[in-house]
């Protein structure tokens, strides 16, 4: 596009010709853009199931939009909790009659201040 105040003067007919056209240019461009967004309908995510270890992502539309895997976390049993051992996530361990999981690694110094470390995973009530 030339501009008049950048040019400092009057355009040329040919000038505004190119204007025109560039302007008819991006008219029609748009409306070409805008006639295949017709024909668009988004698609939104209607379902995940589950495939034995797998997620798949099902759209509204039936398309398979993706699938990832499921991780498989090993519990380690580790026996009855004692103090002074070292856990490491995912030691499973006995306590009080509850089994129970350990989300962070530390050194076993009092069960009860150390909760925060543990998840029941079995309760026999």
């Amino acid at each position: 596009m030339i501009y008049r105040s950048e040019k400092g003067e009057a355009l040329t007919f040919l000038e505004l010709d190119g204007n025109f056209k560039e302007l008819y240019l991006m008219i029609k461009n748009l409306e070409k853009k805008a006639s295949a967004a017709k024909n668009l309908v988004p698609e939104y995510l209607k379902e995940v199931k589950q495939e034995g270890r797998n997620l798949a992502f099902v759209g509204s539309m039936g398309s398979h939009l993706g699938t990832v895997m499921l991780p498989v976390i090993t519990p380690h049993p580790r026996g009855h909790w004692k103090e002074n051992d070292y856990y490491c996530a995912y030691d499973w361990v006995v306590y009080a009659h509850k089994t129970y999981a350990c989300k962070e690694s530390h050194v076993a110094e009092d069960f009860e201040k150390q909760h925060r470390c543990w998840v029941i995973v079995i309760d026999p009530k």
